[in-house]
């Protein structure tokens, strides 16, 4: 098992440990899937409200990444120094790039991710861009065009409805544009 740092390590709250023993069989606990609905519940709300119209593997997942969007907003946004930010974001993008491998970080969110992303094949890409946007904000955090908020909101909220697509099975063209479109 790997080590977890920072506010991940408050947050565990399983029995289990080490890598699954399969691709196959869950990692999350009903506790980890109900902290990610939680925070989802009080951080999200209109992502949550969303996420009830799915069926339950679909809305568990959804709940694991927009959990993982605000886990890494509160890493950007909540501490003393830009430092301080850019380690928080530094654990959270190697938590990141655990996920597609077998032995994860061990965290209620990322267990949660994790099992969607074995489950339902989430891309690596739209994990990836959730923390590269946190990073850029770090150095850029203001906006000069109303541009520049388009682009932040293709980067930051569109990464959280397409994984939500994908668990739902749908991966096209028309979706992905809606999706940037929502974002």
């Amino acid at each position: 098992m790997r080590l977890v740092a920072g506010s991940a390590r408050r947050h565990l709250a399983s029995g289990r440990s080490g890598a699954p023993a399969g691709a196959s069989a869950p990692l999350a606990t009903a506790s980890d899937v109900e902290y990610c609905r939680r925070l989802v519940q009080a951080n999200g709300h209109d992502g949550y409200l969303v996420s009830l119209f799915s069926p339950r593997r679909a809305r568990e997942a959804a709940w694991g990444v927009r959990a993982l969007g605000i886990e890494l907003s509160h890493a950007g946004g909540r501490v003393a120094s830009p430092a301080a930010a850019q380690m928080r974001l530094a654990y959270w993008s190697g938590a990141i790039k655990s996920l597609h491998s077998s032995d994860p970080v061990l965290t209620p969110v990322t267990r949660v991710v994790y099992d969607a992303v074995r489950r339902f094949d989430i891309s690596k890409t739209w994990l990836r861009r959730l923390v590269q946007e946190r990073e850029r904000m770090l150095t850029q955090p203001a906006f000069a065009t109303v541009a520049d908020v388009e682009k932040h909101g293709e980067r930051a909220y569109a990464c959280l409805i397409h994984p939500h697509l994908e668990a739902l099975g749908v991966r096209d063209m028309h979706a992905d544009n809606a999706a940037r479109a929502i974002g």
